[in-house]
């Protein structure tokens, strides 16, 4: 892999937590009640603007972090790779989707807009596309496990980097059920240290997963 791309995946391992992080701080209380929730939309349009514009910029540069994962496993495992790194790129791939509605839901906040249609609107949106999202996230939960395991088999990562990746997902996954705004930026807070540890190879950093394990390798 030439270095300016290696390079480029390596910043965006480290910016992906880094605007997520920025998205949660931002954002205004979420709710899960969609009439409380766009009133909050309404009355805090800026914050919420930001939150929704950094939280689709985080899942943007995940798709080129995942793709940094499956180069790391791709030489050991090429066939868990290419499966781990699918369905992690689906479900990615679903939540960028995910996140730009955010943008959506910032216009159908405004006081302009009239709040029992954009209340239906959600209600209507949400009921047809729980499923959709459903199952991107245990596409992204599935693939991030795979290649967990194939970063730890391999000795290619300590177990707690190995592991923190799909560990984030599902924090991450928890505190936007539980309409918890600390708890997304915690998962973030943990993407942030468990990505700081991946990217060090792309900035041509050697490092060791344990006394006897091999070095990372970057294709």
């Amino acid at each position: 892999m030439p270095t300016p791309f290696k390079k480029a995946i390596g910043v965006a391992m480290l910016l992906a937590p880094i605007t997520g992080l920025v998205s949660a701080l931002a954002s205004p209380p979420l709710h899960g009640d969609t009439a409380a929730g766009l009133a909050e939309v309404g009355r805090h349009s800026d914050r919420f603007f930001v939150y929704a514009l950094f939280i689709t910029v985080s899942c943007w540069l995940f798709v080129v972090a995942v793709i940094g994962l499956v180069a790391l496993v791709a030489e050991r495992a090429p066939r868990l790779a290419v499966a781990g790194g699918a369905l992690a790129l689906i479900g990615t791939l679903v939540a960028v989707g995910d996140g730009t509605v955010e943008l959506m839901y910032w216009a159908m906040g405004s006081p302009a807009a009239d709040r029992a249609q954009m209340v239906a609107l959600s209600d209507r949106y949400d009921g047809g596309t729980s499923l959709f999202f459903t199952l991107g996230g245990l596409a992204l939960l599935a693939g991030l496990l795979v290649i967990a395991v194939v970063l730890w088999r391999q000795r290619l990562a300590p177990v707690w980097a190995a592991f923190g990746v799909p560990l984030f997902a599902v924090v991450n996954i928890v505190g936007f059920s539980m309409a918890s705004n600390a708890v997304v930026a915690l998962s973030n807070v943990l993407l942030l240290v468990v990505f700081a540890a991946f990217a060090l190879p792309f900035f041509g950093y050697a490092v060791r997963a344990g006394r006897s394990a091999r070095r990372y390798s970057t294709v």
